[in-house]
């Protein structure tokens, strides 16, 4: 079977230029860098453009989620952008298969069954710092590159772990441009504290 399948979507501007801060962190030797977007900026379709690009040097890759629905989410985005051939690393999930090049993985599956050896993780929500993925990452053990997703970036913490930061957009950007609708704020005047 092969790698990729169907088409995967033009990088918009800001998509496409954060890919470059990527590179040219990487460049620089940053081995270990945060991405930050707001949310539904498309940070996974960055991530993916990320992992279809490695693939295609034969390499490997995982996406490391927290939740069951954002592995569910990210394997079905990855197959509506060609990216259909992956296994999933969760626990009971019918589409474990080690074999392939990459792999969209639990991070709690990941405890307890130890860390398979990719050239390239991304962590999504990388904010939450699981001492799991934190710990593998910051060991000698792990000779990844390693790319991670936040909405929040400034958890306490995280520079410990990430060498660089890549702010992709902001809201304000994102709403100028139409990608974001306008924030609204609903508030009481006055709480009714009986």
């Amino acid at each position: 079977m092969s790698l990729f399948q169907g088409e995967f979507p033009p990088l918009r501007e800001f998509q496409a230029s954060a890919h470059e801060s990527i590179r040219q962190a990487a460049r620089e030797g940053h081995r270990k860098i945060c991405v930050s977007a707001p949310t539904g900026s498309g940070k996974s379709i960055l991530a993916l453009n990320v992992i279809r690009e490695t693939l295609g040097k034969g390499r490997t890759a995982m996406f490391l989620a927290d939740r069951k629905t954002l592995i569910a989410q990210t394997s079905n985005v990855a197959r509506d952008v060609g990216l259909g051939y992956h296994g999933i690393i969760q626990a009971d999930n019918p589409m474990m298969d080690l074999s392939r090049p990459f792999q969209i993985a639990s991070c709690q599956t990941l405890m307890r069954r130890g860390w398979p050896k990719f050239d390239v993780i991304v962590i999504d929500e990388c904010h939450s710092q699981y001492k799991t993925w934190v710990d593998y990452i910051n060991s000698d053990e792990c000779k990844s590159f390693v790319i991670g997703l936040t909405a929040t970036a400034f958890s306490k913490g995280m520079g410990r772990t990430w060498t660089k930061l890549v702010n992709a957009a902001t809201m304000s950007e994102l709403t100028d441009q139409g990608i974001l609708v306008p924030m609204r704020i609903f508030s009481c005047r006055k709480p009714d504290m009986s």
